[in-house]
């Protein structure tokens, strides 16, 4: 089961990376003697634009044979039947084992995905703090 990002948080994504991607091609054909500066709007832009794609195609979460993964570059592993501890505090859900921590920022999940997350995390054997 894949826990997809907010479309706001996508869109916001997206309208940051065609904002800079504007502002790039805008200072690179005003200006007459091109700067290293120009590439960085470019550079910032492709940043965002990659970004989007990223969380648009690999999700925020992924609960897949008795595993939960954050995905993204510094993405966490956590079996279910490892967690010792979950709690739900402003917004977070933090689950807990005895050598990892995975904390899901809720505010980040697309509102249908998040009761399937809810649904999960209620049959976890653990009591919750």
């Amino acid at each position: 089961m894949k826990i997809s990002y907010s479309k706001k948080y996508l869109r916001f994504n997206l309208f940051l990376g065609i904002m800079w991607l504007t502002m790039a091609c805008i200072s690179f054909l005003l200006d007459e003697p091109i700067r290293w500066s120009h590439y960085f709007w470019f550079i910032i832009a492709a940043l965002y634009l990659g970004f989007y794609w990223f969380q648009k195609k690999y999700k925020y979460l992924s609960i897949e044979n008795g595993t939960i993964t954050e995905n993204g570059p510094m993405g966490k592993t956590i079996r279910l039947n490892e967690i010792n501890e979950k709690r739900y505090f402003a917004g977070d859900y933090t689950l807990k084992t005895t050598t990892s921590k995975l904390t899901i920022n809720t505010q980040l999940i697309d509102q249908q995905d998040l009761f399937k997350l809810k649904s999960v995390l209620e049959k976890l054997p653990v009591d919750q703090n």
